[in-house]
């Protein structure tokens, strides 16, 4: 297979988002009536629909062929920026960055103008580090749970610390590792490496 279509394969966002997010901001009800029993809301970032079309056309993704001639397939316009923190947190609150909060992967401290990330906020002290939570508004699965709808997200973007909700919770981007960093990078290799290989 292609490199850009096994890309496309490993990083599809929209279609399913479509469908799902569409049928929770209508489906309270539903739910409630039993029209619905479990409801999936599958995110995958970096998908292109008209490469998303094309793989469809030439039969490389028929789970996505079922859910298209089952529900619904349409192009969305993304976030302005097209971002993905900016882009998953409006998915997940139904606002526009001015709305809540994030901008952008980085912003700037307006007393200093250094530049931070804005997917993580922390305050180190005496009693070690606390961290905030950086998306300004109130997700669909902090209202869901409110609703009695069982809720349960895994690896959201920029959703650590979880909101104050009775939904589960397993955090996705900006997550810190034991050592306090936001990421990290691993090298896998079948060669020997020392510490007097470039790079190292």
């Amino acid at each position: 297979m292609e490199g850009w279509k096994k890309l496309v394969l490993a990083g599809l966002t929209a279609i399913l988002i479509v469908t799902t997010v569409y049928i929770i901001s209508k489906g309270n009800a539903e739910m409630k009536e039993g029209r619905f029993k479990k409801i999936i809301v599958l995110g995958i970032d970096g998908m292109d629909p008209k490469v998303t079309e094309l793989l469809l056309k030439e039969g490389l993704l028929p789970n996505f062929a079922k859910l298209k001639e089952t529900g619904e397939f349409s192009q969305l316009e993304t976030s302005l920026p097209p971002q993905s923190p900016v882009a998953w947190t409006s998915i997940a609150t139904g606002m526009n960055p001015g709305k809540h909060g994030i901008f952008d992967f980085i912003s700037r401290n307006p007393e200093n103008y250094i530049p931070q990330l804005s997917i993580s906020k922390s305050t180190t002290g005496m009693f070690g580090t606390t961290y905030r939570q950086v998306v300004e508004a109130d997700t669909f699965w902090k209202k869901t749970s409110e609703s009695g709808i069982k809720t349960t997200v895994v690896r959201w973007p920029l959703s650590f610390p979880p909101q104050d909700s009775k939904s589960k919770m397993l955090s996705g981007l900006g997550v810190p590792d034991i050592r306090g960093f936001l990421s990290g990078y691993t090298y896998y290799t079948s060669s020997e490496i020392n510490s007097d290989s470039p790079g190292i």
